[in-house]
């Protein structure tokens, strides 16, 4: 048998902490991206709930970003908002996505003798496929995104749950 081989997953239950991690970063994301909305309806001056019935029809987090970003561009600012910030976190942001892809968009595995927990990426070369995830890297990752969405909140007047 050979044990240096990886295998495909289809949980986490060998690695409870990276699962209960990567949970909170759906809770994290799910929060960056309402806090991306309600930029939106702030930078083209309408009601959060218009603004969520046109951010919820684009149809990925990267399209969204590339939206609000242009819409930005254009922006007059009538309350003269900190501009500069809020497009600092946006980007920050748009940044940690690609972290955020990775994670969901490629193929989980675990090392057949430690069940070291990775993702198999067949966008790069052989040899150089795997990634090794840390449940610290993602709880990093978590609090990062959770400090850019609070940065907007508190740049962005008005931040309200839909109810």
């Amino acid at each position: 048998m050979n044990d240096d081989r990886y295998d495909e997953i289809s949980n986490l239950d060998h690695d409870p902490g990276t699962a209960t991690a990567l949970g909170n970063m759906i809770v994290s994301w799910s929060k960056a991206e309402a806090m991306l909305c309600m930029c939106m309806a702030e930078v083209m001056a309408i009601h959060p709930d218009k603004a969520i019935l046109i951010f919820s029809r684009v149809p990925n987090l990267e399209s969204k970003i590339k939206m609000l970003s242009s819409l930005l561009e254009a922006w007059d600012n009538p309350k003269n908002l900190n501009k500069e910030d809020i497009v600092q976190c946006i980007c920050s942001l748009s940044k940690l996505s690609k972290t955020r892809n990775d994670w969901v968009h490629c193929l989980w595995a675990k090392h057949a003798r430690t069940k070291r927990t990775v993702i198999v990426d067949d966008r790069k070369q052989p040899g150089n496929r795997l990634t090794i995830v840390h449940e610290n890297a993602v709880k990093n990752h978590n609090a990062t995104v959770n400090e850019q969405t609070e940065k907007l909140i508190a740049l962005v007047p008005g931040y309200i749950l839909p109810d």
